[in-house]
Order: structure tokens, then sequence, then C-alpha cells
């Protein structure tokens, strides 16, 4: 039976081994860009299960072609029972369905079968668990999914395109800015910073964006650098292409550390049971809570001599820039609110986001 199959225990995945297991074998083919070919991929979410016995532990497996590929951490059942966990897989052309199977402990309690068709759109519902069990209350996962089918042309199909948007992708961007809602600027950044990294003008398009922002807006803008535009969303793309393994390096470590940390650090007063003794107790959570920000402070300080030379350069060329147009009082405002607002700060807030944590 493929579900009572055991998760394999594995090291933790270097870079390249995530690659190579979530992408299919074509990828690996030096040639694969010359010829016309189709990537299917999903992207899952399992976030939460219910109607199971409370004080429990459970734990989900995603089978693609009844091959384990994803496991979730082991989460206990208390008055909910949520993963939030995100998977993204290339799927075989051949598959039209994959299955999420729920376990308690090593015990196999049923599944959900996802038809795979192909949509712009992200579905997300509750499912009944399929079983062979007959109980009164039939457990339900609820789960966020989007399955695309792409067909891609020969890379040089795309040259005359490819030219255009290294010639035109500020101008294009200013067109589309006030056109577009914000999960596709998101999507559409992030896509031309992947084709300028790819054509080695990414730090040329970054700062031009940027200035024209800065044109647009005006110094005294509030939301300069803060909103959410095609130049932030772009910003934002290059600092995740260019900047993984130093973040990593930079909070994981840390945040790991505040997970697995016994003390309790809330210093909201209504949210500490038990008020006797609240003031020392908000004191001491106090205390805690500041030797956590001192600690992971310290440790973004000493980061800056790793900083990524492409994130050097491309804030480097910036500041050059908005020096020589007058504008040496946002420098640090640029700096501060790409490297912080956007970077650091949210994955400390969301380490699942960054690939940090599950």
């Amino acid at each position: 039976n493929i579900f009572n199959r055991r998760s394999p225990k594995t090291p933790k995945d270097t870079a390249k081994d995530k690659e190579k297991r979530s992408l299919p074998n074509e990828r690996y083919d030096p040639d694969r860009d010359l010829h016309f070919r189709t990537e299917n991929i999903l992207k899952l979410w399992i976030l939460e299960l219910k109607n199971v016995p409370q004080k429990k532990k459970y734990y989900c497996n995603l089978l693609v072609d009844e091959e384990i590929y994803h496991t979730t951490q082991s989460k206990q059942k208390t008055d909910i029972c949520f993963w939030g966990d995100y998977c993204e897989t290339s799927i075989d052309s051949q598959s039209s369905h994959v299955c999420v199977a729920v376990y308690k402990k090593a015990t196999h309690l049923g599944y959900v079968k996802i038809d795979l068709v192909s949509s712009s759109k992200t579905t997300e519902k509750w499912f009944k668990l399929e079983s062979d069990k007959s109980d009164k209350e039939i457990p339900q996962i609820r789960i966020k999914y989007r399955f695309h089918s792409v067909d891609i042309l020969p890379l040089s199909a795309y040259k005359a395109f490819r030219e255009y948007l290294q010639n035109n992708s500020v101008s294009l961007c200013q067109m589309l800015e006030s056109t577009l809602p914000v999960k596709s600027k998101e999507d559409i950044a992030s896509a031309l910073v992947h084709i300028a990294q790819a054509q080695q003008y990414a730090q040329t398009f970054l700062v031009n964006l940027i200035l024209n922002e800065v044109k647009n807006k005006g110094d005294n803008d509030p939301t300069l650098f803060r909103g959410n535009s095609l130049a932030t969303k772009a910003i934002e793309a290059y600092m995740h292409l260019v900047g993984e393994d130093y973040l990593h390096d930079t909070v994981e470590e840390e945040i790991k550390s505040i997970i697995e940390d016994p003390h309790d650090m809330e210093v909201d007063p209504m949210k500490i049971p038990n008020f006797s003794n609240l003031k020392e107790k908000i004191q001491k959570h106090q205390n805690s809570l500041e030797d956590r920000v001192t600690s992971i402070w310290r440790r973004i300080l000493q980061s800056s001599i790793h900083l990524p030379i492409e994130l050097v350069n491309v804030f480097g060329s910036l500041k050059e820039a908005l020096l020589k147009e007058a504008k040496s009082n946002l420098v640090d405002v640029l700096i501060s609110s790409c490297i912080f607002l956007r970077f650091l700060c949210p994955a400390i807030l969301n380490p699942s986001l960054f690939n940090i944590l599950q």
C-alpha cells in the first residue's frame, strides 16, 4: 500500500538538492532551450486538518506518481491542527492527479486526490478524506493549490522579445503600473528581474526603475519605497534571487533558537494567563524579548561583510545616482526600506516564506 510507506528521514537539503528533486529531468538537458517543451508546475499549500481527535500528532505526505515528494512536520491537534506548509514541484505530463495522505503517528487515516487541471487561478477548499474506516465525523483537510501547464518555445523564438525587454523594460513598467493588481505586479516584476539577471542587465534595470519611481513620486511622498509598486517588487525579487544564502546564514540560526526557546516573550498583558504577579511577569518577558532582539540585531550587523556582491553593486549604483540627482536624503531611506522592510524583517516574521523553516 503506497500510503503505508514511511517518510524518508533525510539531512537538510542543499539548494542544489531542492532544485534537482523539484524539477523534471529535462531541466538538466543542456540543450533544453533549443527545443519546444511543456512544463507542468504544481504549487500546493497543506493548511489545516479538522474532525480528528485532539492531543494526537498528525502529518501529511504529498505523493506524486506514487512517490513521496514532500512531508509536512508533525503537528499536535489542539483547537486546530495547522501546518500552513507550502511546496512546489514539476509534474510529469502523464500524471492526471496527485494525492495528499494524512497520518496519525504512523497510522494512515485517509487521503485526498487532487485532479490536475491547468488554471491561472488558485483553488482553496476543504477535502473530505477518503478512507476504509467509517467514522461518524469524516476528517477534512484544507488545501490550496494551483496547477499550471505552460508551453515553452525554443529560445530563438524569443530573440526579438528579449531585445525589446532589454531596451524598454522601464517604460513597459510605467505603462503597466496603474493597471495591475498587487499580485500581478509581483509576478511581472519577478519575471523581468529573472530575465534581466540572465541577460546581465539587472543592475541597470533596477537603478533606472527606482530612479523613475523617485522622479514620479517626489522626495516627500510617504509611500516612496514602501508601497507595492513594480519598482519595490522588482528590488524585492532581486534580493530573493541573489540573497537567499546570505539571509539563511544571517537569521536562520537565531530564528530556530527562538522557536525552541522555552522562555515566554509575550509582552501584551491581555495575552498573559494567570494575572498574579503580572507586572513581574511582563518585566521578565520583556527582558527575554530584548535579549533576543539584541542577539539577532548583532548578527545582522556582523553580516554586513557577507552581503552578496550583487546587492552591494546595486545599492552602490543607486547611491551614486541619487547623489547625482541631489537626493542624498533618500539614500539611507532606500537602502533601509529594501534590506529591512522587504528582506530581513519579513524573513523573521514569516520564515517559511523564505525557505528558512517549514
